[in-house]
């Protein structure tokens, strides 16, 4: 089963390595395909938030993921316009499962197998939702039992 990983991360350089490292891991037991989109976007722009992604960029270059999109500058695209760009490559690459990830989501290994094994044994269902730890912008503050669909079969 060829599994797509969506991973949005914008200034998440504290803590990209943590969200992907679970999941570069288990690349032997599982197919995993990475598509990311990491930039600033349009909407973050207009909130007032600086543009600071120059770091997380380069963690993600090293990560050797098999599709990344950035943007900066002025004539910026929004966060969905940006994700689309990611979505459409890993609609070519035939997956079978889509796994929405932003670069601030810790997983263990472990929670990966376990969301994975319950995927397996329930087929029938369009989507899942995942219960997870969600850092967020604000440096030291994070939400425990945050809960976002973020789990879709894609044929």
């Amino acid at each position: 089963m060829k599994i797509g990983i969506l991973l949005t991360c914008y200034n998440c350089a504290d803590y990209v390595d943590r969200c992907i490292t679970p999941w570069i891991n288990l690349m032997d037991r599982y197919n995993f395909i990475f598509a990311c989109n990491s930039g600033m976007f349009r909407d973050y722009f207009n909130l007032g938030i600086a543009e600071n992604n120059q770091e997380t960029i380069e963690k993600l270059i090293k990560h050797k993921l098999d599709f990344l999109v950035t943007t900066s500058g002025r004539n910026l695209l929004d966060e969905d316009s940006s994700r689309n760009l990611s979505l459409d490559f890993l609609k070519k690459q035939d997956c079978d499962l889509l796994i929405y990830l932003d670069g601030d989501e810790i997983y263990t290994e472990e929670q990966i197998i376990s969301v994975l094994a319950f995927v397996e044994r329930n087929p029938s269902y369009d989507q899942y939702g995942v219960f997870f730890k969600n850092h967020t912008i604000y440096e030291g503050l994070f939400l425990n039992n945050f809960l976002r669909k973020s789990i879709y079969w894609m044929k």
